[in-house]
This record gives structure tokens, sequence and C-alpha cells, in this order.
């Protein structure tokens, strides 16, 4: 075994391995080894031709022993999913925009300046977990910040911040009401909630519905009622 390799933490070793076999990798000890080179730092105490790295992206694309070799997406979608259940989102965010397929660019082949190509596919899916980091970290950095400090979720945090529209939110008309939960209702309640909702949406909105009635019941009804609107307020 060479020295190099010898001087290498256990838990890198351990990463290595799995890395460079993702299909058979052991994965007991992965996240106790991967929680001991990510909080300890253990990545930054490694070095390359002399000098520690500076980023936990550098250390990953580098070469073993000193860094964990991973140059393709296999290996990389492996950790990916290693980061991203342990909550490791900052460093997994930053290892993606290193790695990101630009656009237009062939993927195997190196930018310019780069000794490595950029293999990982831009997320087209809005609801993907990858999409959502990046559009936090690019566009709300204070909500990155706190979500990679929490831990929290991912899609939590990018229905907060706007990055994305909840499920539920667009299923209610204009954002607010679900119709199809109000049709659920008895039919006692039903005309409860919608005496509740003439009131509270006010007199315009309540003469425009009204108007919208004259042509079956009648002429002039808008006008009345608002009418008797005021009069109630002026005698209350």
């Amino acid at each position: 075994m060479p020295l190099s390799w010898k001087r290498t933490p256990s838990e890198i070793r351990l990463l290595q391995r799995a890395i460079s076999h993702p299909d058979a990798a052991d994965l007991s000890g992965l996240v106790e080894a991967l929680d001991a080179t990510v909080q300890n730092r253990l990545w930054a105490e490694q070095r390359a031709r002399g000098k520690p790295f500076e980023t936990f992206s550098e250390f990953v694309l580098a070469p073993s022993p000193a860094g964990l070799g991973v140059k393709s997406l296999k290996p990389m979608k492996f950790l990916r999913q290693l980061l991203i259940d342990a909550a490791y989102y900052e460093e997994w965010t930053e290892l993606m925009e290193r790695t990101l397929r630009l656009r237009g660019r062939p993927s195997k082949k190196p930018a310019n300046g780069e000794g490595f190509a950029r293999y990982y596919p831009y997320p087209e899916s809005r609801n993907s977990r990858d999409y959502m980091l990046l559009q936090l970290k690019r566009g709300h950095p204070d909500e990155f910040v706190n979500l990679c400090r929490t831990k929290g979720s991912i899609r939590e945090a990018a229905i907060k911040a706007g990055v994305i529209v909840s499920a539920r939110t667009k299923t209610l008309r204009y954002g607010v009401c679900d119709i199809e939960a109000a049709k659920r209702l008895s039919e006692t309640a039903k005309p409860k909630l919608l005496k509740q909702l003439f009131r509270e949406l006010g007199v315009d909105a309540q003469c425009t519905f009204i108007k919208s009635l004259e042509a079956g019941l009648g002429p002039d009804l808008a006008r009345r009622w608002r009418a008797h609107v005021l009069n109630q307020t002026v005698s209350h």
C-alpha cells in the first residue's frame, strides 16, 4: 500500500471505495464517514501536490488518494444521494454548480480552464431538488443559508421563497378557495358559507354579482341592493 494511501483518513478511504464501485457499495459506516469528512473538515486536511484543498468540490473531483476521484455521472449520483440524505445541501449545491453541464457544450469536453468535464445534467423539472437548491442559492441566498443551517425540507424552503408553488395552492380557485371541498359540505353548511363570503367580500363585489342576476330576476337589483346596504350603514 502506498505511503500516501496510508496517510489518508480511514473515513475518506471508505468513501473512496464506495464511490469507486457504487453498484456494489456497502452502505454500512458510510453515513459516519461522510459526517466525519464534512463536519470535521477532513477534506480540508487533504493535500494535492502539496497544497490543501480550498473547497469541498475540489476535494471530490481530485483523484485519490487525496480526493474522492469522482469523474463520471454514476458515482456523482451516488454521492449526491448520500449528501442530500444527510442534509449537506451546501456541499452538494457547490459540487453540482461546479460540474453542471454548460448548455450548448458537449458533456465530455472540459470547459476552458478546467481540468474536468462538466457532466452533471442541468435540472429541467422545477420540482426536482437540484432545481430548487440552485434557485434558492442564486435567487434567495438568505433562505438557502437558513435551509443549510436548519437541515430542513428543501421543498418547504422553496415554497416559502416562492421558487415553486405548492400543489395545494394550484388547486385553489384564485389561489384561496377550495371549490371541490366547498362542494362536499353539507346542504346546511353550504348556504352559511355562501352568506359569509357574500358579506365579507364587500358591497362592490356584491353588486357586481347581483348585476349578473338581473337578466333573470329583473332590472335594478344591484342599485337597490347598494342603496339598502348604504341605508343600513347610515342607520347603524
